[in-house]
This record gives structure tokens, sequence and C-alpha cells, in this order.
């Protein structure tokens, strides 16, 4: 039995349902509830680097398992729009997330992908937080929210804080 098991056998939550929390959930909810789901744009990035090994090898039992591993390392970070008709407005580009990074993919990349009516959603990584990407995503009748702990804005088990400009 795991830790996460025994504790909620015992009625202990895993995170605690801070009542400002879940107002600030509800409030969250009751912006998105007039937002055709067809017309929201969740941005987020993931990353990887080339020198990741796997985690996992297979030999013949009692031998070790060798691999290699490239001789450079990189990170490459990958950023998308996700719709609910999928995956929009790609990036990937060597290194991390920086403002200047950002604000470039909002202009270049996510921008012209956008239409109206369409409401933009992404977390609260500092980058995201550029007064130069924020106009260039508002439009005729877009909205822009961001969620202090990611894209589950409106689950139980997430802290949120949203901004509608």
């Amino acid at each position: 039995m795991t830790i996460s098991r025994a504790l909620s056998n015992l009625g202990l939550p895993r995170k605690k349902k801070v009542p400002r929390a879940q107002e600030q959930r509800r409030e969250f909810c009751e912006r998105l509830a007039g937002v055709d789901p067809e017309r929201l744009v969740f941005v987020d990035e993931c990353g990887a680097n080339t020198a990741m090994t796997r985690t996992y090898g297979r030999a013949p039992v009692g031998q070790r398992v060798y691999a290699t591993t490239p001789g450079h390392w990189e990170s490459i970070t990958l950023t998308s729009g996700m719709r609910l008709s999928g995956v929009t407005a790609t990036l990937a580009f060597p290194g991390a997330t920086n403002t200047d990074v950002f604000e470039a993919y909002v202009e270049q990349v996510l921008g012209p992908e956008l239409k109206s009516g369409d409401a933009v959603i992404w977390d609260n990584l500092k980058p995201h937080l550029s007064e130069d990407a924020i106009e260039a995503v508002e439009g005729p009748e877009r909205r822009w929210y961001h969620c202090r702990r990611g894209v589950r804005a409106c689950s139980e088990n997430s802290e949120f804080h949203s901004t509608e400009w």
C-alpha cells in the first residue's frame, strides 16, 4: 500500500480545499461558462533534453544493459496551443522559454491562428505575464485568462487565479 493510498483511506485529503481557492475556482468556471468549448485555446510548454537516456532496458538475465547517450547536451522546448479540435500553433525551439521567445511565439505563431470569440488560457509562468504577449492575444471579442496552477482550472484539485483583460 502506498502512503498516498493509506492517507486517503484515513480520510486525509491530498490537497486542502481552501475556501478562497474554491471561490476562485467557482468564479473562473463562471467566467468560462459562456464560452463555447470549441473556442478555448490552452497554451502550454513542455521540454526535453538530448542527453536523456532510457530509464529501462532489456538484456538476458544476469547481464547488464549498456546504452549510449548523445555526446552533446541541448534542451528543446515545445510550445503549443490546444483546442478541442486538436493541437494548433506549435513552435519547437532550443533552450528554455523566456519573455522574448514567448512574445515572438504569441505574435508570429499563436496570434495568426486566433479568431474572434477565442478564449486563450495559459499558466502563470513569468514570460506569460508579459504585457506585449497579452496585447498580442487580445483582439475583437477575444479574452485572455491565466491560471496559477496549470490549465486544470475548473478541477477540484487545482488552485488557480484568473484575470480577464
